[in-house]
């Protein structure tokens, strides 16, 4: 099988869903067919979960921020609190594998849109992970690096000319272009394995796009919830990074368990209480300290 042949097969793996939105150009190809998605204007009232709205901060203007928010039918609150991670103050969105055709290990959401005016048309926003995977188990309800052979992959979108270039054309460069944009990249507890950025979308003629990529729960996938961190930027460098943000995802938990991953990550732990043997250890050496106090005044008077 030559390289071409390989990297067409490899494709029909990593085609991503679309949004309803859009309306799709069809290029025949030798070994199939390859669909390359042009982004039509999102509608603010249409939104069946929470997507990861960007922004700029000051228009599509050079050093304008890119920012993220929450957008869904309503406003996302746990527990009737924020959905905030209590420690970074960074924008946690919820994710449930199982809940898209691919299988019980993964989902599309949330996804990822912006609105007219947001960029100029043609402009591309990129993703990188940042850290590790972190796991949530019921049994002792704290947070873990994700267990060796457990990992997060996320399959970004393939900027269409390359992807026109290799599959149609069979341009050598655009291949070797085409292999990295379809690498797979892993989250694991350790680190990230693959490619360290890929793009999540390009912008329509009126600077609007509507995008959801592919997440998968790989290897020993115990139950629990995962949480993976990720940062938008613009590789031109027109726009300032986004603060990161996180995804927390179910894998098998009940909603009440799901519901307390979520609490505590947006909830600040108690202050520890004194164990009672502590506390009366505390309490035996009061008088000792007064004492001693008492003793230091008299000698300086």
């Amino acid at each position: 099988m030559s390289s071409g042949t390989a990297i067409r097969s490899r494709f029909a793996w990593n085609l991503r869903r679309v949004g309803a939105a859009r309306t799709v150009a069809i290029v025949a190809v030798v070994l199939g067919v390859f669909t390359v998605p042009f982004s039509a204007p999102p509608a603010r009232a249409q939104s069946l979960h929470f997507d990861v709205e960007i922004r700029t901060s000051n228009g599509p203007v050079a050093g304008s921020a890119l920012q993220v928010s929450f957008f869904g039918d309503n406003a996302l609150l746990i527990n009737g609190r924020a959905a905030l991670d209590h420690s970074t103050g960074y924008g946690i969105w919820p994710a449930d594998f199982g809940d898209a055709p691919g299988g019980i290990y993964s989902t599309d959401d949330p996804g990822f849109q912006s609105f007219s005016g947001t960029f100029l048309a043609g402009e591309r926003i990129f993703y990188r992970p940042l850290g590790t995977a972190l796991h949530w188990e019921s049994g002792s309800r704290t947070w873990q690096a994700a267990p060796a052979g457990t990992s997060l992959r996320i399959e970004g979108t393939v900027p269409s000319e390359i992807a026109i270039n290799a599959l149609v054309f069979n341009d050598p460069a655009a291949l070797a272009q085409f292999a990295y944009y379809t690498n797979p990249t892993s989250i694991t507890g350790s680190g990230i394995v693959g490619p360290l950025t890929k793009m999540v979308d390009e912008a329509a003629a009126n600077g609007s796009f509507h995008t959801h990529l592919n997440w998968f729960l790989e290897g020993n996938r115990p139950s629990g919830a995962y949480l993976a961190q990720l940062q938008l930027f613009d590789p031109s460098g027109k726009y300032r990074d986004s603060t990161p943000f996180f995804i927390l995802f179910n894998n098998g938990l009940s909603s009440g368990d799901y519901e307390s991953a979520f609490l505590s990550r947006i909830q600040a732990p108690l202050p520890a209480v004194p164990e009672p043997q502590a506390l009366w250890l505390m309490i035996a050496a009061l008088p000792i300290v007064l004492v001693r106090r008492w003793f230091r005044g008299r000698r300086a008077a």
